[in-house]
Parts: structure tokens; sequence; C-alpha cells
């Protein structure tokens, strides 16, 4: 006969096995005595953690924890990682959107002092280029 593992007992304990697996197990105990000796001992084990533990970490505490991993499945990430990337992504662009900005300026001032001479060849006085 084989034995049960240990997580399979583990797993009919905490309610967590369909009603097939369920049954199979309880007839195994029923006829196991080895078996039957780790049930009750995994039984007495969890009875104490749980009695033994105060009531807030009963509840909320494992509430807590529940609703943490919860949160990680429904968006798959960390948000620790994509406040990461973000830093990351920011680091790298910055620079890039310097030359940009110096490339752009000047360009405009460039610009700017074309349309100055030409107001001056028109006697138009009085336009400065931009200062950024």
């Amino acid at each position: 006969m084989k034995h049960l593992s240990f997580s399979e007992i583990s797993s009919f304990l905490d309610g967590e096995l369909d009603e097939r697996e369920k049954k199979k197990i309880e007839d195994h105990l029923i006829l196991c005595d080895k078996c039957k000796k780790t049930f009750n001992l995994l039984k007495e084990i969890d009875s104490v953690i749980v009695e033994g533990a105060p009531q807030w970490v009963n509840d909320n505490f494992l509430d807590s924890l529940n609703l943490t991993e919860k949160k990680e499945k429904r968006f798959g990430f960390s948000v620790k990682k994509l406040a990461l990337g973000m830093v990351a992504f920011l680091i790298l662009t910055l620079p890039v959107i310097g030359i940009l900005r110096t490339s752009y300026e000047e360009k405009i001032n460039k610009e700017f002092q074309i349309l100055i001479e030409e107001h001056e060849t028109m006697g138009i006085e009085g336009v400065a280029p931009i200062k950024w």
C-alpha cells in the first residue's frame, strides 16, 4: 500500500481537495494506521498553531496576506519593479531630451537671427533673439 504524502494530508486538512480526492484520502485513512497517525499529528499541530496564535493574526493578518497575494496576481507585476523601470527610463531619456532641446534652441535662435537681419535691412529695430 502506498502511503499518503505530507502534501496530500496537509491539503486534505486545509480543505483544498475536490470531492473525489477527498474521498480517496478518507478511504485510505480508514485502512492505513501509519497515515492515520500522521494525519492526527498534523491535525493536532494545526489546532495548536491556530489556538495559540492571537486572534488578530488569525483574522486581520491572514486576510491582509491574502489581499497582497491577490493584488500581485491581479496586476501581474510588482509596483516596485514598475517604479524602478520608470526611473531607469527617465535616466536614459533625459540626456536625449537635453540634446534635442539644445538642438532645437540653436535652430530657433538661428531663425530669429535671420529675422533680425531681415528687419534691420528693412529699417525695423528692436527685435532681440529669445534667451532660453
